[in-house]
């Protein structure tokens, strides 16, 4: 089983606590909009808003009233926020 590690000689985020939990395999599925806000701390006026211009990854409809997210995108743009430090 593969496990995401802290940067070295860091202190962990919330994030990075999370994704310590988080074994790469369970990547795999979907994320409703309160589990993304958990580890992003934005609110969701901002998370609506980088999804329209495009900063955040697009959303999938599974029905008229569900919104979802696919898990790997979310970790993936959450990669890409640290590199370009929160930019």
């Amino acid at each position: 089983m593969t496990f995401s590690t802290p940067r070295s000689g860091l202190k962990s985020t919330k994030y990075e606590r999370k994704l310590e939990c988080t074994p790469v395999k369970d990547r795999v599925g979907y994320m409703r909009l309160p589990q993304i806000l958990e580890i992003i701390p934005i609110g969701r006026s901002t998370w609506w808003h980088w999804v329209s211009i495009g900063k955040a990854p697009q959303s999938v409809k599974l029905g008229p009233r569900t919104t979802v997210w696919k898990t790997a995108s979310i970790y993936e743009f959450i990669d890409e926020l640290e590199k370009q430090g929160g930019k």
